[in-house]
């Protein structure tokens, strides 16, 4: 047996392994009880949006994740909107972080398939997306931008969009960040780096793409797209671009921009590569944007672009007439 003063000197020791006890069992109980109420509103979820017209399945649903997340996975899910289209995966993976309730994380599993409904102007059969991972995230107005309720991201890394019919792009990582401002405006900015896009003409390949725009709806239905900026860049070159793009429902979509070519050759060398041009166009193109350039006094050849009904103009003069 302990004497008194080994066993007094012990006491805190003691104190501290009985605390740390406790406090594993609490959270032991308190991560139970709040996967299973996790697992429910997931149930909910997906009641509430079969009642508002959503065609949904699924596999099993199973909560997991012990004891750093507070994860639901459900096998196989699948959804139709009408008028819309489906969309089905391997698995969903939606996680609840205990340090970071402010926001929750989807994590999605093997190829994503999208089927566009036959009644949109789409091209594309099916639209498939893959990637060594795909994670989305929404969170509330504590992560968001100031006065935004909330924000949306996707973050795709090694990743392949492939539209039957059409082609297939290929990003070493693509993010993108979305927010309301205002009333009825949604925000929304990203970057894709080293992608390169591959259809029957060839390989147009880049090393990144970023962008900065906001779209709110008109009266009757159409969209209106502010572009705060888009840029594209290869090998040391960029083109830069911002303006405005109305596209209404019952007339042709028009817009302006102002565009900014700094360094055009390895852009437009990346452009003949494809095939869309010649190098022989590239070339004079590169020279003819070169010593606008240097005529503007800013290194960088400016030029203001408009298109409407009648044709595409460039700083005024018609380039194409429709």
């Amino acid at each position: 047996m302990m004497d008194r003063e080994t066993l007094k000197r012990r006491a805190p020791l003691y104190l501290a392994a009985s605390a740390a006890v406790v406090v594993a069992v609490v959270y032991t109980a308190v991560w139970h009880a709040a996967s299973i109420v996790m697992e429910r509103t997931v149930h909910d979820v997906i009641a509430e949006q079969r009642a508002a017209g959503l065609h949904i399945q699924h596999g099993n649903i199973k909560r997991h994740g012990f004891p750093f997340f507070w994860r639901v996975r459900v096998e196989t899910p699948a959804a139709t909107a009408p008028g819309v289209g489906s969309w089905r995966g391997d698995a969903l993976e939606i996680d609840a972080l205990p340090y970071d309730l402010s926001r929750i994380v989807f994590t999605f599993e093997g190829p994503q398939i999208f089927t566009p409904d036959p009644g949109l102007p789409v091209s594309a059969r099916t639209i498939t997306m893959d990637g060594a991972r795909l994670r989305a995230s929404i969170s509330n107005a504590s992560d968001a931008p100031e006065g935004a309720p909330w924000r949306a991201a996707i973050d795709l890394r090694e990743g392949t969009i492939a539209a039957d019919g059409l082609g297939a792009l290929t990003v070493e990582r693509f993010t993108m960040d979305a927010f309301p401002q205002g009333d009825d405006a949604l925000r929304f900015g990203g970057r894709a780096n080293a992608f390169a896009w591959t259809d029957a003409v060839g390989v147009l390949a880049m090393d990144y793409l970023d962008f900065d725009m906001t779209g709110r709806p008109t009266d009757g239905g159409g969209a209106e797209l502010d572009i705060a900026y888009i840029r594209v860049a290869a090998g040391g070159g960029a083109i830069s671009a911002d303006g405005r793009l109305f596209a209404p429902v019952d007339a042709a979509t028009s817009g302006r921009f102002t565009v900014d070519v700094k360094k055009p050759k390895p852009v437009l060398d990346a452009v003949a590569a494809y095939g869309a041009i010649s190098q022989e166009q590239a070339d004079a193109a590169s020279l003819a944007l070169g010593v606008k350039g240097l005529a503007q006094g800013s290194g960088a050849a400016r030029s203001i672009i408009d298109f409407d009904a009648a044709g595409v103009r460039i700083d005024g003069e018609t380039v194409a007439s429709f």
